[in-house]
């Protein structure tokens, strides 16, 4: 079991004994990562994640992700804002590994760029299929085969639908942080993070790196973790990941701030678009339950949460006029699944919104679609009608 967890070396415990990260193979000794990779994934606290996040927990995602043409990454991993982790383990006995970590890591970021970018009129089909592999890929990955909702909902995030939001947001504008987990900090690997980090990195502050270094220790037959990073102080970084780059911390939204990004968006459908959304606002208040803003800071979007549901928010409407169907908070989760499908059943019964969904990714993107305004917007009464059936309480 693991005693306890230091965040920087000290005397103390640099007298214990050493305990590298080897196994033995067909009778031999090997040195092996994967002890490294498994010990972060499974001890999510050992991740500087305050020093980075401004709120919530590390959230590892999964392990051995498959990027085509690009090889497996280590590990991926979120938080409760959505930033967006690789992680690359290696120890310092290869020293041909540390040399090229650096190069290694960058071309898994090439590899995800590559897998959701496109031109612009054709980049939301092409994301959605991206999100919807990177979706399937996790839940293929984990051992436990959790979907990506039910792993956030673990975790007890803030919002699932805007921790997810915020994930895609950073996922299509590249804003992706790079860590190399190593059992020793190198100086090679040292002068490699701080010339990214300074030169390579300095003006779009898209891929910030930094070291976690994570030593084992043997104390009277108990595991003893000692952490450390380079930077040693990650404060410059965060304040380039949350106000440098095009990303910016979360804020909990009200109708207030969601009707100022809707004019700000200028539709041209403001009074129609309020009206529902004030018809959403009856149907859950006659139900005990709430309407939630969400947290994004882009295009918020307005979620009714009914009283038997609060976790459960079937619809969303976005700023810019979007209409999100959010079926994947009611997959893989039994006692909702039934719900899910019926509600899913009922949409598809307004041919308008059926033709969009069929159309778009087609019709493969099931978890969280999206119609747009001139297609759902005709059909508000008929939506209320569904979530009154359905999720009021009688």
């Amino acid at each position: 079991m693991i005693l306890d967890v230091f965040t920087k070396t000290n005397t103390k415990v640099e007298q214990k004994i050493s305990k590298p990260y080897k196994t033995f193979i067909d009778g031999k000794e090997k040195n092996d990562e994967s002890i490294l990779e498994d010990l972060i994934f499974e001890n999510p606290k050992l991740f500087p994640v305050g020093d980075i996040a401004n709120s919530g927990g590390w959230i590892p995602l999964v392990t051995q992700l498959d990027i085509k043409n690009h090889g497996i990454l280590d590990i991926l991993a979120t938080d409760n804002e959505g930033h967006i982790y690789i992680v690359e383990c290696k120890l310092s006995y290869n020293t041909h590994d540390m040399k090229i970590i650096r190069g290694q890591i960058t071309d898994y970021v090439s590899g995800l760029w590559a897998m959701n970018d496109s031109e612009y009129d054709m980049r939301e089909e092409k994301f959605e299929k991206f999100w919807e592999w990177f979706c399937k890929e996790i839940e293929k990955g984990r051992k436990d085969g959790k979907k990506l909702e039910n792993i956030l909902e673990e975790f007890e995030v803030d919002s699932i639908d805007d921790t997810i939001e915020m994930m895609k947001r950073n996922f299509k504008e590249d804003e992706i942080i790079c860590v190399f987990a190593v059992d020793a900090i190198t100086e090679g690997l040292r002068e490699s993070v701080k010339w990214h980090n300074n030169s390579v990195n300095d003006k779009k502050n898209n891929y910030p790196m930094f070291i976690l270094e994570v030593k084992r220790y043997e104390n009277g037959g108990e595991e003893l973790i000692v952490t450390q990073t380079f930077p040693a102080d990650l404060h410059e970084l965060k304040t380039k990941i949350n106000s440098g780059g095009k990303s910016s911390p979360r804020v909990k939204n009200d109708k207030d701030s969601w009707l100022k990004s809707l004019k700000r968006n200028n539709l041209g459908h403001e009074k129609e678009i309020i009206t529902f959304v004030n018809q959403m606002l009856s149907l859950v208040a006659n139900d005990r339950g709430e309407i939630d803003w969400g947290t994004g800071t882009v295009n918020p979007r307005a979620m009714p949460a009914f009283s038997n549901y609060p976790r459960r928010k079937p619809i969303g409407i976005k700023s810019n006029g979007e209409f999100v169907l959010q079926f994947g908070l009611f997959q893989g989760i039994a006692e909702y699944e039934e719900l899910g499908k019926e509600f899913e059943k009922r949409i598809n019964e307004i041919d308008d919104i059926k033709i969009s969904l069929e159309t778009r990714a087609g019709g493969g993107f099931r978890k969280e679609p999206f119609v747009k305004l001139e297609t759902w917007l005709p059909h508000a009464d008929e939506i209320l009608s569904i979530l009154k059936s359905l999720f009021v309480t009688a």
